[in-house]
């Protein structure tokens, strides 16, 4: 199986990361690809980011990819997972207070929304 976890380096997606690396530490047959989006011409942290995310799956890193790509994050979530097979999305929720908080950020709504495949929200 192949997990798709994008991550921002938000709390949200550091939980989403830990969720996945249990995951993978009780599937042997299961593979991971950490993807971080980010936008063109915007200075970004993406490689610490990931750097950080794949300690997080200790002697399963192994298993786990990294990469980066430009572009808009949903987009560029929902054409990774249709082009490359993946079989379940993991990734966080966004935080946005009180009320709002019962709510899916942007992203994940729009990545649950245009993939024909689950897609596991970690809050």
């Amino acid at each position: 199986m192949k997990i798709l976890i994008p991550i921002d380096g938000s709390e949200y997606s550091t939980r989403a990361v830990c969720f996945a690396a249990g995951l993978l530490k009780k599937c042997c047959d299961m593979e991971a690809v950490l993807l971080s989006v980010t936008y063109p011409f915007k200075e970004s942290n993406a490689g610490s980011i990931l750097e950080n995310a794949r300690k997080s799956f200790g002697e399963n890193s192994a298993r786990v990819r990294e990469l980066i790509l430009e572009g808009e994050p949903a987009e560029s979530i929902i054409k990774y997972a249709k082009e490359n097979e993946i079989e379940l999305v993991i990734m966080g929720r966004r935080g946005l207070g009180t009320i709002k908080g019962m709510m899916l950020g942007s992203v994940s709504y729009k990545v649950l929304s245009g993939v024909n495949i689950p897609v596991t929200i970690v809050k």
